[in-house]
């Protein structure tokens, strides 16, 4: 969900904790990215169900052979892709407010430490 954010030098509070010992953070910068991580999840876990449910109501739709027109479909459309944007926005935020809690050393070694090439984190393989 936020690779945009994660290849080009905006480390993910998930994997900033995990290297968290390695990137030598101090502890306030270690608690404000587990708080940033907690509420990323939170929300992440509410919508994901929510978007789950819009994507079964898709199917159930047509399972049910009950979309008889693109307005049907679209309505159904349009409220997956909705929430699947907002679960995507809630991502790419957590990375936003991560990223400037890092020092220019710990982001050179958290790119390190993920593999990335260069120091705002542009991607130079393909395991992405």
């Amino acid at each position: 969900m936020a690779k945009p954010a994660e290849l080009n030098g905006y480390p993910g509070p998930a994997h900033v904790l995990d290297a968290a010992d390695e990137l030598n953070l101090p502890q306030e910068t270690r608690e404000r990215i587990e708080e940033i991580f907690a509420a990323m999840q939170a929300e992440a876990q509410r919508l994901g169900k929510l978007y789950v449910e819009a994507e079964q109501r898709l199917e159930e739709a047509f399972a049910g052979k009950s979309v008889s027109s693109p307005a049907d479909l679209e309505g159904l459309l349009k409220d997956a892709e909705r929430l699947r944007g907002q679960l995507r926005m809630v991502h790419l935020s957590a990375h936003l407010e991560t990223a400037p809690l890092l020092t220019r050393h710990q982001a050179m070694l958290y790119n390190k430490l993920r593999g990335y090439g260069t120091e705002t984190g542009h991607h130079q393989h393909g395991n992405h």
